[in-house]
C-alpha cells in the first residue's frame, strides 16, 4: 500500500493477522463484518489469490475482483470466474481533461 499510495482511498486497512484467522476461512470475513458492520452486498473485496477470492465470494461479498498481476516482476496470471484487473488504477475515477 505504501508503495502505490492507495491508503488515501480508504477509511480503514484491515489485515487477516488481526483477527488470526486467514481470508481463505469464514471465520475471517465473520469476524470483520462484526468489526466494522459492512453491507457485504455493496461491498468490493481485491486480491490475487482463487482460494481467497473463493471464500470472499461464498460470504457473499459483491464485488470480488482478483488481481491477476500482483507485481510487476511476474507475468499476468488470469483467475477464472472473476473479474480481472491488472492494477488497481483500472478501479479508480478517470480524471478529467
Amino acid at each position: 500500500m505504501r508503495v502505490t499510495n492507495l491508503e488515501q482511498h480508504f477509511d480503514k486497512i484491515i489485515c487477516s493477522h488481526d483477527y488470526n484467522a486467514a481470508k481463505e476461512t469464514q471465520d475471517f470475513w465473520q469476524q470483520l463484518e462484526n468489526e466494522i458492520k459492512f453491507n457485504k452486498t455493496k461491498s468490493i473485496f481485491f486480491d490475487d489469490s482463487l482460494a481467497v477470492l473463493t471464500s470472499a465470494k461464498k460470504y457473499g461479498i459483491g464485488t470480488v475482483i482478483a488481481i491477476n498481476k500482483p507485481s510487476s516482476k511476474i507475468a499476468v496470471k488470469p483467475i477464472t470466474g472473476f473479474i480481472n484487473i491488472e492494477t488497481f488504477e483500472q478501479t479508480l475515477p478517470v480524471e478529467p481533461h
